[in-house]
């Protein structure tokens, strides 16, 4: 079973914004993004461990990380207009 890996443009956005942006746009996610987002970054389970604990599947939670992590992206470039202003700095 295959890991959906980091894009390299999500991570560099998270690289650009607080710990306090990152906790504020992971609250905008709807529930069950939010679980797995937080249970994938942030306990470090793989999505079979996410599944079996949240009773999806497999694939059901690489989905919703997937979707989480592009809605986290435009939640970011729309509630953080200098985003990517910031890269600059």
């Amino acid at each position: 079973v295959e890991e959906v890996p980091e894009t390299p443009l999500f991570e560099e956005d998270l690289k650009l914004i607080t710990d306090e942006e990152l906790v504020w746009c992971i609250q905008q996610l709807p529930d069950g993004y939010r679980k797995v987002i937080n249970l994938y970054i942030f306990e470090e389970l793989s999505h079979k461990e996410i599944g079996a604990l949240l009773g999806i599947s497999t694939s059901t939670s690489r989905t919703q990380y997937m979707r989480s992590k592009q809605l986290m992206k435009r939640i970011l470039k729309k509630s953080i207009p200098d985003l990517y202003e910031r890269k600059l700095a």
